[in-house]
C-alpha cells in the first residue's frame, strides 16, 4: 500500500494534536472533518462529548501507545458518520508499525512524548500558545470597546425614554434620569475593573488602558451621585 502524506494533511494532523493537548473538541472536530474522517453533518454535540470522554479516558491510562489511542477512538466514534479515509490509514499504520519497531530498540519509547518534543523544538506549541493568547487578548479588547460605547447608548436610550414619559413632572424625570445613569457607570466601572484583572495575564498594555477607562467611568458615577444628592 502506498499513499502521500500531504502538506495538508500534515497541518491537520498537527492540528489535531494540538488540539487533543488544548482539550479544544470543536477544533478537534473541525480537523476529522478536514481529515475527512468524519461526516461535516454529524452531531457536533455528540462528538464533543463522545471525545471529551475519550480524552478523559486516556489521560487517566497513565503510558498509552499510538494502537491504544486509535482503538479507542475508533470504538467511541464508531456509532457516529465516522470513516477512515485510505490516506489516513496509511499514517495509522505506519504509526503502529514504527512504533512496534521504536520499542522494540527502547521499551521506554513513548509516541506522545515523542510527538510533543518535535513539535516544541519546532516551535507549533508556542505557535499554539501565541494563538490563544492572541485570541483572548482580542476577546478582552473587544469587550472593553463595547463597554466604552455604553454610555453613549445608554444616553440615547434614557432621552428615549424621557421623551416618552411627558406625562411625568421635568423634575421627577431628571432624577430617575440620574439615578439610572449612575447605577449604569457603577456597572461599567466594576464590570471594566474586572476585564482589567484578567487582561492583565495577556496583555500589560490592554489592561492599563482598562484600568484608565474604569477609573473615567468611576469618576462619572461620583459627579452623577453628587448631583442626584442636590
Amino acid at each position: 500500500m502506498s499513499g502521500r502524506f500531504t502538506p495538508a494533511m500534515q497541518a491537520s494532523v498537527i492540528n489535531l494534536y494540538l488540539a487533543a493537548v488544548n482539550r479544544d473538541v470543536e477544533s478537534i472536530i473541525d480537523e476529522l472533518v478536514a481529515l475527512g474522517a468524519l461526516d461535516p453533518d454529524a452531531d457536533r454535540a455528540a462528538v464533543g462529548h463522545v471525545l471529551e470522554l475519550v480524552i478523559d479516558d486516556l489521560e487517566g491510562s497513565g503510558d498509552v501507545n499510538w494502537q491504544q489511542i486509535i482503538d479507542v477512538v475508533v470504538g467511541m466514534l464508531r456509532e457516529f458518520p465516522f470513516r477512515i479515509p485510505p490516506d489516513v490509514m496509511l499514517v495509522i499504520r505506519v504509526g503502529s508499525i514504527g512504533e512496534g519497531v521504536l520499542r522494540q530498540l527502547d521499551p521506554e519509547f513513548n509516541i506522545l512524548a515523542a510527538a510533543q518534543a518535535f513539535l516544541r523544538e519546532h516551535g507549533f506549541l508556542q505557535r499554539a500558545a501565541r494563538m490563544k493568547l492572541a485570541e483572548a487578548q482580542s476577546d478582552i479588547e473587544t469587550s472593553l470597546w463595547a463597554l466604552l460605547r455604553l454610555p453613549t447608548k445608554l444616553d440615547r436610550e434614557l432621552d428615549a425614554r424621557e421623551q416618552e414619559r411627558t406625562v411625568i413632572p421635568q423634575e421627577i424625570a431628571q432624577s430617575q434620569r440620574r439615578q439610572t445613569r449612575s447605577i449604569g457607570y457603577a456597572i461599567l466601572a466594576g464590570g471594566t475593573f474586572v476585564a482589567s484583572g484578567l487582561a492583565l495575564s495577556v496583555s500589560q498594555i490592554s489592561a492599563t488602558v482598562g484600568i484608565v477607562v474604569a477609573l473615567g467611568f468611576t469618576i462619572l458615577f461620583i459627579h452623577s451621585s453628587r448631583q442626584q444628592r442636590r
